[in-house]
């Protein structure tokens, strides 16, 4: 397989590749970026542990945006954006936005 037929193919098992490609970098960089280093002010910068709840923890963040992702874009756009239905776009991203802060917490 080569770059295009990767980017570019419809076939189904090019298009879980991509999605999967995809979602691992995306796991991978927030991780590293959000969880992994933390750091406040001018402290010294400290790493978190890799251990078992933060491979857990991160794991069901990723699950979280996973899903809000895909409600986005299979649910909301067709339903309220491509048909030009505003006000309930906003108030369908708000309620997601609301259950991402909830399950996040």
């Amino acid at each position: 397989m080569n770059w295009y037929s990767f980017v570019f193919s419809e076939k189904k098992t090019h298009r879980l590749q991509r999605h999967f490609s995809f979602w691992l970098l995306w796991w991978a960089y927030f991780t590293t970026s959000y969880f992994h280093y933390e750091q406040a002010g001018l402290q010294k910068v400290e790493f978190g542990a890799w251990d078992l709840p933060f491979f857990i923890k991160s794991i069901m963040l990723l699950i979280i945006h996973i899903t809000a992702c895909y409600c986005f874009i299979d649910f909301l756009m067709p339903r309220y954006l491509f048909s030009a239905k505003y006000t309930a776009l906003v108030t369908g991203v708000l309620f997601l936005g609301l259950l991402i802060l909830l399950s996040s917490y």
